[in-house]
């Protein structure tokens, strides 16, 4: 199919699609998250972590205002929403959040394997570009008379060049409460 054969067929079912019939082609007749001046993946735009924050702020205010009862199914929202612009962080659903938690970010499943000049690489796919990694700050709210939980969430940029760890079932590291 050539390429002008396929832009008519696109611009058919645009037709189409405004009677609630068609086909929806990113970039051309649906809505993004990015407004084309920086991809929400591109981590060395200093205005991403702003937008991504944006993003996680716009998912959780889609919470009541009174909260959730289980937190953990909010983190793995939370984590799923991440992983469409290509961030994950290591949490399960099994383990219990705590007030205050930091999760190390991965970008892309990280990287694995071997660079150009034969170096072993097995990182976050974030720290090589960045200088540094990037985390997923998280800090939760439950007043014991509500028994509900409402979460703050955004990324920012960590210290070093260590990443946090973890299998799941640990979460992440936890903050001591000043």
């Amino acid at each position: 199919m050539k390429f002008k054969e396929l832009r008519r067929l696109i611009e058919k079912y645009e037709v189409l699609s405004e009677q609630g019939k068609g086909m929806m082609v990113p970039g051309l007749n649906s809505q993004q998250a990015s407004d084309g001046s920086v991809s929400l993946h591109d981590v060395t735009e200093p205005e991403m972590l702003e937008r991504i924050n944006a993003g996680i702020a716009a998912f959780l205010s889609n919470v009541p205002n009174m909260g959730v009862v289980d937190p953990r199914d909010l983190l793995v929202r939370l984590r799923v929403e991440l992983n469409k612009i290509g961030f994950d962080f290591k949490y399960d659903g099994k383990a219990y959040p705590e007030e205050n938690m930091q999760f190390g970010l991965t970008q892309f499943g990280g990287r694995t394997g071997v660079d150009e000049k034969g170096n072993q690489l097995d990182d976050d796919g974030i720290t090589h570009r960045l200088g540094g990694p990037l985390k997923l700050s998280l800090k939760m709210n439950h007043p014991p008379e509500t028994g509900f939980h409402s979460i703050q969430a955004h990324v920012v940029k960590g210290k070093g060049s260590e990443q946090e760890s973890g299998d799941g079932s640990e979460a992440a590291a936890t903050l001591k409460k000043k």
